[in-house]
């Protein structure tokens, strides 16, 4: 991919090099924004949807307070308790069989039927103050209970009105076990219910606060009776709704611990109070009283959403606040902004295409001139202008260096033609030369055939040479025979010498014995003097003549070694023996 790129044309690569630039920035940019941005929003969110949360859990918890209060107040205040007391003394009035025509008579329209005379003439005096306090603190019905059980009065007149909760139908009822536990409280307090199917009236969900009445003038006397209210849940929804910040998509309701509504939705949809709901993340978290924030997750009306439960307890019952935000809704500026990034940078894509074409051309056309510069240069062709000399940016740069190359060329050119005509003229006195240095090879080729014949001739007096050598050796091997010839009459004559030194100087031994009258001496033996014995010389006979004979040259031994060994002999025969080696020995010169 870089090696396509970077072999593309420049009037397409910088183009597309300045767009990709531009967009991997903007693009950069626009993911590091959008990244700050979705984080930003995500922090609102989870602070709104929790804060929401904790809001509607403190309107709610405000207005339970608020009707267990205004419960409380009725119980001790001064219109229930007179009210309780009128109805019973009415009641007590009426023949048997007054439950059935109180609540003929009235059937749910609250309108005095002047049936039950000293009923209806307490329901007239009590039944305004009443409606009026429902009215002003927002429940829904409030309702008078004998101490045996009886429904003696109801606002709405509905189908708790003129029952008997002490009858077996409706022993299970929540109206009646709140009754009970109201009755039985050792002292007055408020007992509430959890929001509960009604079986008293008609099967719908219902939620009461009970409180037992005692006679403010005599507490010790038996109970008045016990005076409950049923919450309404629109009052209910509209406390949880009191949280602020919230779309009209986003929703807030209320679960139990066993994750079933315990208040209406606001938006469309089939559920109602007690039904059971999907497993979805925020209502798990409910069921496990957890308080949790859940981004992006599954609503109760099936679109995304960003949800937060908080759990807590009201009254002893433990509730959940769960509070759903419409994602998309939150998050419209962030899809706003991508949509407006995406055009941004298709906008810019654009334009810095049309940019990055017109610096491109800026750029492609000095150098298409330059590189017709260079072209028409290479032709040789050195007298055209170069285009682009005068700019002041690197093209201007290169073109004025193209032109300093040009006139070096232009030069070397010239130099060149001189040194052509230079070889012309040295390649002339080089053939001139190489003609001379023919002739004196030629020469050389003769005198070298005449010292070849020199050299024969030498050779023929070499062979000469070489015979007479061998007669020379001929005639050497001779005198060898003749040398040795020689030294074996040497041998002959040192034998025959050794013997007459012997001889002599035993005879000299023996003339010693004598003395001559001339020197008066006489031998110790003879009595002979030595003129007798050199008149006895005098007589031996003349030595022989020898012939001449030329030694051969003998390597002398110049050690005194036979010496050495005559010296050390005892007797005259060793050395005689050794006389005798040395002339049997060739050494005739020590001899």
């Amino acid at each position: 991919m870089y090696s396509l790129v970077a072999n593309t044309r420049i009037s397409l690569r910088l183009p597309i090099l300045i767009v990709i630039a531009l967009v991997v920035m903007l693009g950069a940019s626009s993911t590091l924004y959008y990244t700050l941005f979705r984080a930003d929003i995500q922090t609102r969110v989870e602070e709104l949807a929790r804060s929401s949360a904790a809001q509607a859990q403190a309107s709610f918890s405000r207005w339970l307070e608020a009707m267990h209060r205004a419960a409380a107040d009725l119980a001790q205040g001064t219109l229930a308790p007179p009210a309780m007391q009128a109805f019973t003394q009415a009641v007590t009035l009426q023949a048997p069989g007054w439950l059935d025509d109180i609540r003929a008579a009235y059937d749910g329209t609250a309108t005095a039927s002047m049936a039950r005379p000293a009923y209806d003439a307490v329901h007239e005096q009590f039944h305004g103050f009443l409606t009026r306090h429902r009215d002003l603190f927002g429940y829904q019905d409030l309702l008078l209970i004998t101490p045996s059980g009886d429904v003696i009065y109801s606002i709405e007149k509905g189908g708790n009105f003129g029952v008997s909760l002490a009858s077996d139908d409706f022993a299970d009822a929540p109206l009646t076990r709140i009754w009970r536990e109201a009755m039985a409280s050792p002292a007055p307090r408020n007992i509430g219910s959890d929001v509960e199917i009604s079986t008293t009236g008609s099967a719908e969900a219902a939620v009461f606060i009970a409180r037992r009445m005692v006679d403010r003038d005599n507490p010790e006397a038996p109970a008045l009776g016990v005076i409950v209210i049923r919450l309404s849940f629109a009052a209910a929804e509209a406390a949880l709704g009191a949280a602020t910040g919230l779309g009209p998509e986003d929703i807030v309701y209320l679960l139990g611990a066993d994750g079933r509504l315990r208040s209406t939705l606001s938006l469309d949809s089939d559920l109602a109070l007690l039904d059971p709901l999907p497993d979805l993340t925020q209502i798990s978290a409910a069921r496990n009283a957890e308080t949790r924030f859940f981004p992006d997750t599954p609503g109760l009306g099936g679109a995304s959403v960003d949800a937060a439960v908080h759990s807590f307890e009201a009254r002893g019952f433990p509730m959940s606040v769960v509070v759903e935000l419409n994602h998309a809704a939150h998050y419209a500026a962030l899809n706003d902004f991508v949509q407006r990034a995406a055009i941004f940078i298709v906008l810019c894509t654009v334009a810095s295409l049309g940019i990055g074409y017109l610096v491109a051309r800026s750029i492609t056309r000095p150098l298409n001139a330059f590189a017709h510069s260079m072209t028409r240069i290479a032709d040789e062709d050195f007298t055209s202008p170069v285009i682009g000399t005068e700019r002041h940016d690197e093209i201007g740069g290169l073109s004025r260096a193209l032109a300093s190359f040009r006139d070096q060329l232009l030069q070397a050119r010239k130099s060149r033609a001189a040194q052509e005509a230079a070889r012309e003229e040295q390649s002339q006195v080089v053939v001139n030369l190489v003609g001379r240095a023919g002739d004196t090879l030629t020469m050389i080729i003769e005198r070298v055939g005449n010292i070849d014949t020199l050299i024969g001739t030498i050779a023929t007096g070499a062979r000469e040479q070489s015979a007479g050598l061998n007669e020379i050796n001929i005639g050497v091997s001779q005198l060898d025979q003749v040398t040795q010839q020689n030294a074996a009459m040497v041998e002959e004559v040192t034998a025959a010498s050794t013997t007459l030194r012997h001889e002599s100087e035993a005879l000299d031994q023996r003339i010693g014995q004598f003395r001559t009258a001339a020197h008066g001496q006489i031998a110790p033996d003879t009595g002979r003097s030595v003129a007798s014995r050199d008149s006895d010389a005098a007589e031996l006979p003349e030595p022989l003549e020898t012939t001449e004979f030329v030694l051969p040259a003998v390597p002398v031994d110049t050690t005194d070694a036979w010496r050495a060994e005559l010296a050390d002999s005892d007797t005259e025969a060793d050395t005689d023996d050794m006389l005798g080696v040395a002339a049997n020995s060739g050494r005739w010169h020590d001899f």
